[in-house]
């Protein structure tokens, strides 16, 4: 049986025919709304013989494989006796200012148009024209090549050769990926408990094709669980592609990790990891343009030799290793991980390249029938990631900053920015009252003079990006550029799930300059990103979302966009209760209006944990404001206890160096962590490394409008009022629970969790704890120093461990 692909005219044109610089100026991205337009426009110009967005489909068949190729034609006459093919371009730049490399592929696309036309009337001579419209002008500037068949045909027949030698390639990998998937075993000596379980359910979801929501306890390996039966079913389920995702770095490595194990237990398999562009570009603040940056020059042209040395192995291409080469052969970073993404049958990125609509993977989920397959690691992560990719939100101050910068050199654009804040300020005005007393207020209406101001905005500034005016401030200009299109382009999708915000209160940037000063901006707040989110899960065609903290399943069904007919599984813990004591306070109240008052019991009860068995400890704070004023505290009080605290913004360095600390050697340490930071979850210190988590509150997110506003959305929806829960304590309990995950990692390990706040004896809270947990109250620290004492002896813990 012949193996089927297909690809479009245009991905076929760019991959064979690509060449020369990366140049921004040329992305049909920044203005695709507008060159929709300019191209309906010129479509209906024509006369009434003129054909429109005509399906072109050639099926090609090998010996091994069968080709479809297809796209729509912009537009054509099919007059006989003067037959034209019209490829249409949109643009804001000179047309002799076009980069050769660039009208190359304009060319090419529509002489794959012209040709599959040409066979279907038999006509033997004809006319391809490109036509470039200048969005500026409204001028068409009309460029006519009369061609005659055997030309096209010897064209086509050329770049198809030469894709047809590339899917064999590929062909080929395929099947010695295959054949060593098949005879693949698990790669370490025996499941863990749990874990056999997982895999089989993972594998049954991708062989229905069906979405799985899966929920599994901390410790037992969920990534090799998830990752080892994925690989297992390519063949079998013909999967094209793994992709896998996760919100932390963590989560990355221990995939690679994972792949990694796979490979020595004898597998063959290419995987590439993405890096934000921020993180691993070599020229930060520049360009994407080879005037401005000597790693976009000549890329495409570097490109075809750097793949082919690629497919000669199945070397895992991880930063450090996509840096290497591009750093030798003088390209793009985060270009080059995306072009090798395309030959890899792995994937491991963030969540944002599948789901977030400004960077989403388009290359793969835009008109694509491929069958791919999503791993979703710590997917209780993406609610909030969601709500963020969904949300837009606009400083005023970075318009006056860009205006200081070109208002010498670009008089014009000056004026389109002080336009700009004037409509911020004629906001500010409206809601002055409100703002007396409020950091942030609502506004009932779309803030239409703020958009047309922002929209005459984007046209001047793409004008003077394509034409590479005033290079001083380039980079400036086009980050604010971008910021606009994004801000833009979510308006045109707000519902009932959003908001618009006025905010002007304390500033929390981190920019230059901008401390003391109050920030105002405008923000589109999304409130559920679930319906959003549900698109991105449309684009797979099977999904396995898994954490161990995915409870209530209404919270999660709703915001995280699940399918209707998901799978919902839930695997019990295999971990002995025994091995974990659950203690709870009802002596300490962690409530904002009460800590003051309850802080110096806080710090004499979290000394007395770690004296009842020195090890080491992490206490989890609400905020870190509150950890801040309990550490000042217990140093004052039991300054012999060493502590170890979390910083603001931790780089990954830091935050390894912070991890370190937690050895087994030595009478043990006391860390000082945020809930829902860098240390709440994805950390993995097993044994005597960490014997101790003990969570001070119930993790609620902090009191604020953009949570009231979700609260107040929830308690009107159908199925509601269930505001308070979807604001604050569901989010607030899964922090709880990812916190208290830390301990118990594996079978032999032994530790307690303590939970601080007098809310955790109340039913309310109760409810969504685990039942497997044997939890003990305590009145006073007197009692609680008991309990610890009879649990550390009960368990025997020995120097040793």
């Amino acid at each position: 049986m012949n193996t089927k692909f297909t690809v479009s005219v245009r991905d076929l044109v760019e991959q064979i025919e690509r060449s020369g610089d990366i140049n921004f100026r040329f992305s049909t991205r920044s203005n695709a709304l507008e060159g929709i337009r300019g191209h309906q426009k010129l479509q209906k110009s024509r006369s009434d013989n003129y054909l429109a967005e005509v399906k072109v489909i050639d099926q090609i068949n090998f010996d091994e494989l069968e080709l479809e190729i297809s796209g729509r034609v912009d537009g054509y006459y099919p007059d006989s006796d003067n037959f034209i093919v019209e490829e249409i371009k949109t643009i804001k730049v000179d047309v002799e200012t076009i980069p050769a490399s660039v009208s190359r592929l304009f060319w090419a696309q529509v002489k794959v148009y012209a040709c599959l036309l040409a066979r279907k009337h038999e006509v033997e001579s004809l006319t391809i024209r490109l036509c470039y419209l200048d969005l500026n002008t409204q001028e068409e500037h009309q460029l006519n090549q009369l061609i005659n068949r055997d030309e096209l045909e010897t064209f086509y027949q050329k770049i198809v050769n030469q894709y047809i030698v590339f899917l064999r390639n590929k062909l080929t990998w395929v099947r010695a990926r295959n054949d060593a998937v098949e005879s693949l075993v698990f790669p370490y000596n025996e499941y863990r408990v749990g874990q056999r379980e997982m895999a089989v359910t993972v594998y049954k979801a991708l062989k229905n094709e069906t979405q799985l929501v899966l929920q599994a306890p901390t410790g037992i390996g969920k990534t090799i669980a998830s990752i080892f039966p994925a690989i297992k079913s390519m063949p079998t389920l013909h999967y094209e592609k793994l992709f896998y995702v996760s919100a932390k770095v963590s989560g990355q490595l221990m995939a690679r990790n994972a792949v990694q194990d796979l490979k020595q237990a004898g597998l063959k398999i290419r995987d590439v990891t993405l890096t934000a562009k921020d993180k691993i570009c070599f020229t930060k603040g520049s360009l994407c343009d080879a005037e401005f940056c000597e790693y976009a020059k000549g890329y495409y042209d570097k490109l075809p030799g750097v793949m082919e040395q690629v497919l000669l192995s199945d070397r895992s291409l991880d930063r450090i290793e996509i840096e290497r080469i591009a750093e030798e052969e003088t390209m793009c970073p985060f270009e080059l991980s995306l072009d090798l993404s395309t030959v890899a049958d792995i994937v491991i990125c963030d969540y944002n390249y599948f789901f977030d609509p400004v960077v989403y993977l388009r290359r793969y989920f835009e008109n694509k029938q491929s069958r791919f397959i999503l791993l979703m690691d710590e997917a209780h992560n993406l609610v909030d990631r969601g709500r963020d990719m969904f949300s837009a939100e606009l400083d005023k101050q970075d318009f006056l900053d860009l205006k200081s910068l070109v208002k010498k050199v670009s008089p014009l654009l000056a004026k389109r920015l002080t336009r700009i804040n004037a409509e911020f300020l004629a906001l500010l005005k409206n809601k002055k009252v409100a703002l007396e007393t409020k950091e942030g207020v609502v506004l009932e209406d779309t803030p239409i003079g703020l958009h047309s101001a922002l929209r005459n905005f984007v046209e001047l500034a793409a004008d003077s990006l394509q034409q590479n005016q005033e290079a001083s401030s380039q980079s400036d200009l086009l980050n604010l550029y971008f910021l606009v299109l994004a801000y833009l382009r979510t308006s045109e999708y707000v519902d009932e799930n959003y908001r618009y915000l006025l905010n002007f209160g304390a500033n929390k940037s981190r920019k230059k300059g901008r401390k003391g000063k109050k920030v105002c901006s405008v923000k589109i707040y999304c409130l559920n990103p679930g319906p959003k989110l549900a698109e991105g899960f449309k684009r797979i065609t099977s999904s396995v979302c898994f954490s161990a903290t995915l409870n209530p399943q209404s919270y999660f069904n709703t915001l995280m966009g699940v399918e209707d007919n998901a799978a919902w599984y839930q695997i019990e813990s295999p971990f002995s209760p025994d091995n974990l004591g659950v203690f709870r306070t009802s002596y300490i109240s962690t409530t904002f209006n009460n800590r003051t008052a309850s802080i110096y019991e806080l710090v004499d009860t979290l000394a007395n944990i770690f004296t009842a068995k020195k090890g080491n400890y992490i206490v989890y704070f609400p905020s870190y404001v509150y950890l801040l004023a309990v550490l000042e505290k217990f140093t004052e009080r039991h300054a012999q206890i060493e502590t170890l605290v979390q910083s603001r913004r931790m780089d990954e360095d830091e935050r390894n160096s912070f991890l370190d600390r937690f050895t087994a050697e030595g009478e043990g340490l006391l860390g000082f962590a945020v809930m829902g930071g860098a240390f709440g979850e994805g950390i993995d210190l097993k044994g005597p490394r960490l014997i101790g988590a003990i969570i001070v509150g119930v993790g609620l997110p902090q009191i604020g409008l953009e949570r009231d506003l979700i609260r107040d959305h929830f308690d009107q929806v159908e199925g509601g009022p269930h505001g308070f829960e979807f604001a604050y304590q569901y989010p607030g309990i899964n922090r709880v629970l990812q916190t208290a995950g830390r301990v118990i990692r594996s079978e032999t390990d032994k530790g307690i969790v303590c939970l601080i706040d007098h809310r955790f004896n109340e039913q309310r809270y109760q409810r969504l704890l685990p039942p497997s947990w044997q939890m003990v109250q305590a009145r006073n620290r007197q009692q609680l120093v008991q309990q610890l004492d009879n649990f550390w002896q009960r368990v025997e813990i020995t120097e040793d461990y």
